[in-house]
C-alpha cells in the first residue's frame, strides 16, 4: 500500500493529478491494493471522465464484490453519454453475476450491439 501512496504523491507533486491517463492508472492501482476509499477519491477528483475511467471503476467494483455499485456506475456512465466498450460490458456482466442480478445482466447483454 505504501508504494501506491508514494506513486500518487509523486504524481501530485509533478502536477499530473488531473490527467485522465494518470487518474485511470491510479484508480487501477488502488483497486489492486484493495483501497476502495482512495479509488473513489481519485475517481471523483477527475472532472473529465472517459470510457477508460468508467471501465476502471466498474471493473474495480466488480472485482471486489461491489456488484450493485458497479451497475450504478454503469448507469451513470450511460447517462453521461459515454458508450461502453467490450471490456466495460464484461465487467458489468461479471458484476451482475456476482451480485445475483442475473436478470439485470441478461437485460444488459440483450442491449449489447452485435459485432462481426
Amino acid at each position: 500500500m505504501v508504494g501506491v501512496l508514494q506513486v500518487h504523491g509523486l504524481v501530485l507533486r509533478l502536477g499530473f493529478g488531473k490527467e485522465k491517463a494518470m487518474a485511470n492508472t491510479l484508480i487501477s492501482m488502488y483497486y489492486r491494493s484493495d483501497d476502495v476509499t482512495s479509488v473513489r477519491i481519485a475517481f471523483d477528483s477527475l472532472e473529465a471522465k472517459d470510457v477508460v475511467t468508467w471501465t476502471a471503476m466498474i471493473l474495480g467494483y466488480s472485482t471486489h464484490g461491489f456488484g450493485l455499485q458497479a451497475l450504478q456506475a454503469f448507469a451513470k456512465m450511460l447517462r453521461s453519454g459515454h458508450t461502453p466498450d467490450e471490456i466495460t460490458l464484461v465487467g458489468v456482466l461479471s458484476a451482475s453475476s456476482h451480485a445475483g442480478l442475473a436478470k439485470k445482466g441478461q437485460m444488459i447483454f440483450g442491449s449489447m450491439p452485435t459485432y462481426g
